[in-house]
């Protein structure tokens, strides 16, 4: 294999979960409608589901290409820096269903629960695994459509209209898990996941009070979408403890090409919608509710960030280039605005990958007088060492790399 061209196509997985639409990504690569659920489009290396480089007639699993050529393909500075693997993950999310209530371990916490497993010989395949590797997963959302989600705990003023609007102190096992949060932030919120997850009890007497609420008063009330969001989970997971728990999280509807940025131990949910989602290389996600998988409620409680989670929506600004800042170490998202005229990519730390959602663009660059055009759908490996990367055509793309 050659190892010395700057670009690579590539050729990447479809993850079919039951939460995915038939439609979305197969909008996007210009496909009929799928007769199975297609949830994800993963665009990276991670083990379980790797990209593969186009050269020539041949395809090479990017991991297998890493393994083999990892300083040229990522340069010399990031295989040193993330030890010869690409520190992110890039997917196309389409979410036609809600997703798990869920948070993310921080990079200690998953070293450690990764070898705790490893050495306790839980098979990574396991439907009881908790760690599926020792890397956190910071992410970055960025809607392709409108886009709805869970995400953080309410703050207790917040927590305290809600009650009030839908009138749910009249229910004591509802205003005993709200004094819990007003009594003490972090204990308290840490007591109330736990009661709710661990206590059939809680949910079989505050669940009921919830969903007429949401249904007689949440129409007219200031927090109409969260009833709707309460009735339409119950729904599709009747009397789920995720249920009664979403009350308590903030809800976020985000307009197309704004952003969420998710640190560990965030609960949080995606509810509908298609969007770009950017995060470390890394597989980890430990469940809180509206799911049948495993929920492991210790290690939830250890992990999870409890304080007052203010949701920052990230919002483009300027073109045609924009980028979404995070504190992020793995990873830097851009989207590029492309409209005719011809523009270089802001100079890499090392490699990329570049998503076309939206017309048709060309990326080129002098060295190998290289140049390749991408279709809606299609996307590119830059490598860390490709120099003077430019853009056209007329469209829109996405653009994954490390932080400048």
């Amino acid at each position: 294999m050659r190892w010395d061209v700057p670009m690579y196509r590539l050729q990447n997985p479809v993850m079919n979960y039951a939460w995915g639409s038939k439609s979305a990504i197969a909008a996007l690569q210009g496909r009929q409608s799928s007769a199975l659920p297609e949830a994800e489009l993963w665009m990276g290396a991670h083990p379980q589901a790797p990209s593969a480089l186009r050269i020539g007639g041949e395809l090479a699993p990017l991991g297998e290409a890493l393994a083999q050529a990892a300083a040229p393909l990522l340069g010399e500075a990031c295989a040193t820096a993330f030890d010869g693997q690409l520190p992110f993950l890039f997917k196309v999310l389409a979410a036609a269903e809600p997703l798990s209530i869920q948070a993310h371990p921080n990079l200690e916490q998953a070293r450690a629960g990764f070898a705790r497993e490893e050495t306790s010989a839980v098979p990574r395949g396991d439907a009881t695994r908790t760690y599926r590797d020792a890397n956190h997963k910071p992410e970055l959302l960025c809607a392709l459509t409108e886009f709805h989600a869970l995400c953080g705990f309410r703050d207790a003023a917040e927590l305290s209209a809600v009650f009030d609007q839908l009138e749910l102190r009249q229910s004591p096992a509802l205003k005993a898990l709200l004094g819990e949060v007003q009594s003490d932030r972090q204990a308290g919120t840490r007591s109330l996941v736990s009661q709710i997850l661990s206590d059939p009890a809680i949910c079989a007497a505050a669940l009921p009070v919830l969903l007429r609420a949401a249904a007689t008063r949440g129409p007219s009330s200031d927090f109409a979408p969260t009833c709707t969001w309460i009735t339409r989970l119950n729904e599709k997971y009747p009397g789920d403890p995720g249920v009664l728990l979403s009350l308590f999280l903030n809800y976020v509807k985000l307009e197309p090409e704004e952003a969420i940025y998710l640190p560990a131990g965030v609960p949080h949910a995606y509810l509908e919608g298609t969007g770009v989602e950017l995060m470390a290389n890394s597989d980890n996600v430990i469940r809180g509710g509206l799911t049948s998988k495993h929920i492991d409620v210790p290690e939830l409680l250890n992990i999870l960030d409890c304080s007052n989670s203010d949701v920052q929506v990230l919002r483009p600004m300027g073109a045609p280039l924009t980028r979404y800042v995070t504190p992020a170490d793995e990873f830097e998202l851009w989207r590029l605005d492309v409209k005719d005229e011809a523009y270089p990519l802001p100079e890499a730390r090392g490699p990329q990958i570049v998503l076309c959602v939206e017309g048709r663009i060309t990326l080129s660059t002098a060295q190998a007088e290289l140049a390749l055009d991408l279709a809606t759908g299609e996307s590119v490996f830059i490598t860390g060492g490709a120099k003077s990367v430019a853009i056209a055509g007329h469209g829109k793309a996405y653009r994954a790399g490390l932080p400048l």
